[in-house]
């Protein structure tokens, strides 16, 4: 749990303790039923297209990493607790995270976006469960099940037992 602590960002200052959402943010609201039918399209290899317009400014940042560091940070966020901290402070936390790659295809009327997986497998968010266990003693560690549905449900549950956190399912 030390490296953990030594190595993870566990500050308000994290956009993975804390995601700030501006009006320059891009939140693609996705119903929940729908969640599993995306994620399985993504994990088969299919594209996604996003209707959102506003993805140009993702894009262009994300591309630039891409060059500059040779990472890919997109992540897609599957749900999102709102909770306080021990001084509290109010947080808003993405659960789970899934590495995607944005693609541009232009067309003679724009631009269209596409997601598709970046190959990695859906993790949780591991800064929010390390903080959380250490501020708050909450344990994930039966959240691992690699059956997303169930480990999400169970994350859901781990929280609204513990404090009554609001859980909020939509994804960016």
């Amino acid at each position: 749990m030390k490296l953990e602590n030594n190595v993870l960002e566990l500050s308000r200052k994290s956009s993975l303790i804390n995601c700030v959402i501006t009006k320059d943010s891009t939140i693609i609201e996705i119903p929940f039923e729908e969640i599993e039918q995306m994620i399985d399209s993504l994990q088969n290899g299919k594209i996604v297209e996003l209707k959102n317009q506003n993805l140009k400014k993702i894009y262009n940042k994300n591309t630039s990493a891409n060059l500059e560091c040779g990472v890919n940070g997109l992540n897609l966020a599957i749900g999102f607790v709102r909770w306080h901290d021990r001084d509290k402070n109010e947080l808003f936390s993405p659960i789970l995270l899934y590495p995607v790659k944005l693609n541009k295809v232009k067309k003679i009327k724009g631009e269209e976006y596409f997601l598709e997986s970046a190959d990695e497998e859906i993790h949780y968010n591991a800064s929010l469960f390390v903080k959380m266990k250490n501020e708050l003693n909450i344990d994930f560690k039966k959240a691992k099940t690699n059956n997303i549905e169930q480990d999400f449900l169970y994350v859901i549950t781990r929280l609204q037992i513990a404090q009554k956190y609001d859980v909020l399912y939509y994804f960016f």
